[in-house]
């Protein structure tokens, strides 16, 4: 099949085993059970057939980025001898990528259907997944991202946006004016049961502080985000929630060229903080221009759970 999408985005969404229900019809839930760089071993349960039964099983997948190629197969085989599936992605001369799947199987002895009929239900369901998978990934390379920003940090460190799929994404973009406004979200994002686990990148805009002065502010803004932290700490324990891990779960990047101010319309006068939320794959699902961005970023978060199919 080929997708309109870059190979980085397909590989992201069709490897992303936890967001398989909003990617296949099929599943109702998948479940990590381990996970390395290159290994998952997971859970799928399907939703209830016309009788009512719930299909599940455990699987597993070896996934090799450079070769393009992911090898999987069913350790729990229930009806099946074996189960293998090899899946590969080939970019395109037009940019696209080329994915296809060959599923190898045999069903056991006394199965409900034997290995024509498993094809035969095979290639009829994989034709609507793959369209399935079509839509969303070139929906996706259609978006507005977030990928391919890489934004100065703290002394020689960079911040690349890139790096942080996998999980959703809140990035507050601030200047000097929204600077209380950017901590107060902040201190609120970390402490609402609803988006208290979501990574957060706060954004200083910088454009047009003289070099001179770069050291002065570079270390006003890190010595406030250091504040930040503790104070994310101490109110995430007063709320019963986990307080480890601030200094990583709340990020920052100092935009000194205004890169991401220009691409979504913010500059040095703004009055109001500038909120983006991203998807896992950083494809932006809104951009709020408000101090009182909570309630859309919940809503915008809210919106990658998983529905209940009903048919």
């Amino acid at each position: 099949m080929h997708l309109n999408a870059p190979f980085d985005l397909v590989w992201d969404i069709t490897n992303d085993v936890p967001g398989w229900p909003r990617l296949f019809s099929e599943y109702a839930e998948a479940e990590v059970i381990e996970q390395k760089a290159d290994y998952v071993k997971f859970r799928l349960t399907m939703h209830p057939d016309e009788q009512g039964r719930v299909w599940s099983w455990v699987s597993e997948r070896e996934l090799d980025r450079a070769a393009r190629t992911v090898v999987a197969r069913r350790v729990e085989t229930g009806p099946f001898e074996y189960m293998n599936i090899r899946w590969t992605y080939e970019p395109a001369a037009d940019g696209g990528t080329v994915m296809r799947w060959v599923q190898d199987f045999q069903m056991k002895p006394g199965a409900p259907v034997d290995d024509a009929g498993m094809r035969d239900r095979i290639n009829s369901n994989s034709a609507i997944q793959l369209e399935l998978i079509k839509n969303t990934v070139e929906g996706a390379a259609a978006a507005k991202s977030l990928r391919g920003y890489v934004l100065p940090g703290v002394g020689d460190t960079e911040v690349d946006l890139s790096t942080k799929a996998g999980r959703p994404l809140v990035v507050v973009l601030g200047n000097r004016i929204t600077q209380k406004a950017g901590h107060d979200l902040v201190d609120a994002l970390r402490t609402d049961p609803a988006t208290a686990e979501v990574p957060i990148i706060q954004v200083a805009h910088l454009q047009g502080v003289p070099r001179s002065l770069r050291k002065v502010a570079e270390r006003d803004i890190a010595g406030g985000r250091a504040k930040q932290v503790e104070r994310a700490t101490r109110l995430r324990v007063e709320a019963g929630l986990v307080a480890t891990g601030e200094d990583e779960a709340i990020g920052l990047a100092l935009d000194w060229q205004g890169i991401l101010g220009a691409a979504y319309g913010f500059g040095t006068r703004d009055k109001s903080l500038l909120t983006i939320v991203a998807d896992p794959y950083l494809c932006v699902l809104t951009v709020i221009r408000s101090d009182d961005a909570l309630p859309g970023i919940r809503a915008a978060l809210d919106s990658l759970a998983v529905k209940e199919v009903v048919s």
